[in-house]
């Protein structure tokens, strides 16, 4: 029974000895290292702002392209667009 407790023991001692050997072993980043890390998420954000910002366009080019521009330049987009009236839920 208590060898079974000292296994289970056991387990957390060791996580922290090896999580202390690995903080111990990393080190802080030099201002050039620094530098790239920051432009390399700085390339990340542009990239997947330009995915996000196409395709929330998609539906926008998909619209003109099937009701023609006039239609988009003719009034608010409120009037183009059908509004889906939903029956109020204490009705």
């Amino acid at each position: 029974m208590s060898s079974q407790f000292s296994e289970i023991a056991d387990i957390p001692r060791e996580f922290l000895r090896e999580g202390t050997q690995f903080v111990n072993r990393c080190a802080k980043p030099d201002k050039r290292e620094f530098i790239k890390i920051s432009q390399a998420v700085g390339v990340g954000f542009v990239v997947m702002g330009a995915i996000g910002y196409v395709v929330k366009l998609t539906p926008v080019v998909q619209y003109i392209s099937i009701r023609g521009l006039g239609a988009l330049l003719s009034g608010p987009p409120s009037m183009h667009f059908a509004v889906i009236q939903r029956p109020h839920p204490l009705v």
